[in-house]
């Protein structure tokens, strides 16, 4: 460093230590001048503090420390305070953080693998003088294209000026790419770090297998990878679990996860967590981390399923959807259950909900059997009213008693070797053609497990569950989670007794790992998991357990599909296509409206582009969503009042029970699909200039697996004026 202080003593003599130890007018007495380094930004925070119980002194003030983050801008403090005698009171204060000299990055959301972009860098000048700058730009993640230079300087700024300077780069592999940006006057730096996805190429796909091995034994598995598979991104994940407790868990993190939200995975969500987290607690087995996020997923998801609840007590798929019997039956169901177990729930809403149910139950008396039992099971657990369920099927009423539903439910058990299930080729809850044997067979053993438990049908049934798993879960978030209803019963009524052992995991024929479960992880609960590269084709997993216990194992492959456009066949039909056009202002009879022209491929940052995703199939489809990944250049734009078009068709602006905007995708969801051809329409708003792969659009039942149609993907181009790129 050049800055220091000596102390000291001299006697009657001047300190000139420095002078005497070399001749006068010597150079480079110090180290060469080196630019100061500026502190690098990169906090940003939308809230920075929150204090919710500061107490005052007796005369009334208080005093905090606030760290204030990286980002400069302008902070809003809010403080509400109440005295002891319930008088209130509120303020709002505002402070600004500031530089002299800013430096700012301009970033689109994200970046799909293989975009090409131009990122901006302005820098601003806030001093009273003039000040000339440089700027430098510092990737990883990220390529130059060109190998142009990431420097500017001699960048003249007068007092209040900005400049802006673009950089050019590729996006050749998914991750998180981070961009830093740093200036420097004579007197001032500042820097910036951002970090920006680049997510992968293609639609994900998925397919697993799952089982269980009893003692000393192998299990082994293929799964395949297709050939037209985006190279990056394949992976096979082997979860392992010492006990059934570590599969339910394995399960909870699909449907915590799961990216949407209608009343039915908004119950799912958090009620199965509920019920097994309150589970492994009894039998000393819940992991504490869980613990500490369930009372804020609870609570969340109840606050969720109220403000979709309807104003006579009713739920639909959506909060925009007309009553559902299913969904209102679950709902008020769910929300019984959560009250039972210990969560804040204001019981008019389960009374309100219980009314709407009770009046559907009556208003539909010929509605399909097994709904109106399951309607007749939720009136009966949140309003219990009588000993006997009564059901009006095809052939008038019918009276349910556990002792013949017991011995019926043995009798249809469809068994092979030591296998057992319940097939259902159609759900009735839902009122759509699907497979719900997984449904039906855990529906079955929560039923016998709490009259018969020790019957030897429920183990033949519970193996049958965990082997029909698909990688971890069972195909959809309502059969995920009926499921876990099914076997949490099975393993409160009969206990597990796990037993230490060791399993080695082969993918490929290559070691990928060694687990040894000792007697203590038995109560740890949560899955271990491994995760290895696919190739393409055919990939081999091979698991080897040499001690007695059982293990409960499950493996997905996983990987994006960039192909084209592909449609369902078949019975039920489906299919999808993605058009974009051009809106350009006129005017007509003196009012601005916008015409739609062909879309060429090119736009330029400011226009605004319309999407046309038509999707056309069966009319038989129900609860569809309709998936359309966003280019990275683009904005979505929520408010379309400010865009009028010169032919408004009322019928084709349709966005189905509900729409969202997402970061990288809008998405549509149909509740019914009775027409067989719907057209969903939606403007976007382009930001950045660049290169931009556009993944297919997808269109897909949510309950129905392995199911979808895409369609082509596309490449959008947004050019800059001439000259103003770097």
């Amino acid at each position: 460093s050049r800055e220091y202080y000596f102390t000291g003593y001299s006697g009657r003599e001047r300190l000139q230590l420095a002078r005497r130890r070399r001749k006068p007018f010597s150079l480079a007495d110090f180290k060469g001048d080196k630019a100061p380094q500026p502190a690098v930004r990169k906090d940003f925070p939308d809230a920075i503090y929150w204090m919710p119980d500061l107490v005052t002194d007796a005369d009334g003030r208080a005093r905090v420390a606030v760290k204030y983050p990286d980002a400069l801008t302008t902070w809003r403090l809010t403080a509400r305070a109440v005295t002891t005698d319930t008088r209130v009171g509120a303020t709002v204060a505002r402070t600004t953080t500031t530089k002299d000299l800013i430096v700012r990055i301009v970033t689109p959301r994200f970046l799909t693998e293989g975009d090409e972009v131009v990122m901006p860098t302005i820098v601003h000048n806030y001093r009273s003088d003039a000040r000339t700058a440089s700027v430098d730009v510092q990737v990883t993640g990220l390529e130059v294209v060109g190998g142009g230079a990431t420097t500017a300087t001699g960048i003249s700024l007068p007092s209040g000026a900005e400049q802006r300077n673009d950089w050019r780069f590729l996006s050749p592999r998914p991750g998180t790419a981070t961009i830093t940006a740093s200036a420097r006057t004579e007197s001032d730096s500042d820097a910036v770090d951002l970090p920006v996805p680049v997510l992968p190429y293609g639609l994900r796909r998925a397919s697993g297998v799952s089982g269980s091995i009893a003692g000393a034994s192998e299990a082994a598995a293929e799964i395949v990878v297709p050939a037209t598979a985006n190279p990056v991104g394949r992976t096979v994940r082997v979860a392992i679990a010492p006990s059934m407790a570590g599969s339910l868990l394995g399960a909870l993190d699909f449907l915590t996860a799961y990216p949407y939200g209608c009343t039915e995975q908004t119950l799912s969500s958090f009620l199965p967590n509920l019920a097994v987290t309150r589970a492994l607690t009894e039998l000393k087995l819940a992991p504490t981390e869980r613990l500490g996020a369930l009372d804020r997923q609870v609570s969340s998801g109840i606050r969720r399923l109220i403000d979709m609840q309807h104003e006579d007590g009713g739920w639909g798929w959506w909060k925009t959807d007309g009553n559902h019997p299913f969904m209102t039956d679950y709902a008020v169901w769910g929300l019984d259950e959560a009250r039972r177990a210990g969560a804040r729930v204001d019981t008019s809403r389960i009374d309100n909900g219980a009314r709407a149910l009770a009046k559907m139950y009556l208003t539909y008396p010929r509605a399909e059997p097994d709904l109106k039992m399951y309607m007749a099971y939720a009136l009966r657990r949140s309003v219990p009213d009588g000993d006997e369920v009564v059901s009006y099927g095809e052939g008038g009423p019918v009276t349910y008693r556990h002792a013949d539903a017991r011995q019926a439910l043995i009798g249809e058990a469809q068994t092979r070797g030591d296998l057992a299930w319940w097939t259902g080729d159609r759900d009735d809850l839902l009122f759509d053609a699907i497979d719900t044997s997984v449904e039906a067979t855990a529906f079955a053993v929560n039923a016998l497990v709490r009259r018969d438990p020790r019957n030897p049908v429920l183990e033949r049934a519970v193996r049958w569950l965990m082997v029909n798993r698909r990688g971890g879960y069972w195909g959809s978030t309502k059969a995920t989670a009926m499921a876990i209803y099914g076997l949490l019963g099975y393993m409160q009524a009969r206990g597990e007794s796990a037993q230490p052992f060791a399993v080695d995991v082969y993918v490929n024929g290559e070691l990928a790992g060694q687990r040894t479960f000792t007697a203590a992880q038995m109560t740890a609960p949560d899955p271990v998991v491994l995760t290895v590269p696919a190739r393409e084709g055919v990939n081999s997993v091979r698991l080897v357990k040499k001690d007695p216990g059982t293990v409960y194992w499950s493996a997905e492959a996983a990987y994006f599909d960039p192909s084209t456009a592909e449609g369902r066949s078949g019975s039920r039909q489906l299919a999808v296509t993605r058009k974009y056009s051009k809106l350009t202002a006129v005017t007509e009879r003196k009012l601005i409206v916008y015409r739609e022209e062909p879309f060429t491929g090119t736009a330029a940052p400011g226009d605004v582009l319309t999407v046309r995703l038509t999707v056309a199939g069966s009319p038989e489809w129900r609860y569809l969503a309709i998936e359309d990944p966003l280019p990275a250049g683009v904005e979505a734009v929520q408010d379309t009042i400010a865009y009028p078009l010169e032919k408004p068709d009322s019928i084709r602006w349709w966005w189905g029970s509900r729409v969202e905007y997402r970061d990288a995708r809008t998405v549509f969801f149909q509740e019914s699909f009775e027409r067989g051809r719907y057209e969903y329409v939606y403007l976007v708003k382009v930001i950045s200039a660049g290169t931009f792969r556009a993944v297919p659009a997808q269109a897909s039942p949510m309950y129905v697996p392995d199911v979808f149609a895409s369609s082509e993907p596309q490449t959008v181009t947004i050019t800059l004026p001439s000259g103003s790129s770097r």
